[in-house]
């Protein structure tokens, strides 16, 4: 910055100038962050749609061979040093209860703007 412009940014603007000013680098601050939250949201979505084909094979499992596979576990017939942690008992009901939630806030988030 030059020093005219140094000086008419310390001296020449009056306090109503100034606040302009500020409420702009408001404005700015707030459309940066909404930028960078939009992307990201929208990579986002993105993944989780993706998911979704995945998500129903992993239900499918939950509903036909986990219960054997969460007793062979118990029995040790695994190897102890393999992750498992799906057959634990609660790893995927949480994850379907946090898809609901998840799918739940979405619809209200878009029914908001109706």
């Amino acid at each position: 910055m030059s020093i005219k412009g140094v000086w008419q940014s310390i001296f020449c603007y009056t306090s109503s100038m100034k606040k302009e000013l500020n409420t702009i680098q408001i404005m700015e601050a707030i459309a940066n962050r909404a930028a960078a939250v939009f992307e990201q949201l929208e990579s986002s979505l993105a993944a989780f749609e993706d998911l979704e084909e995945d998500f129903a094979r992993l239900l499918a499992y939950y509903e036909s061979d986990w219960r054997k596979h969460y007793e062979m576990d118990n029995e040790g017939k695994f190897p102890s040093d393999m992750p498992r942690g799906v057959l634990g008992e609660d790893t995927i009901y949480n994850l379907i209860v946090s898809h609901h939630e998840l799918l739940a806030e979405l619809k209200r988030l878009g029914e908001r703007e109706e």
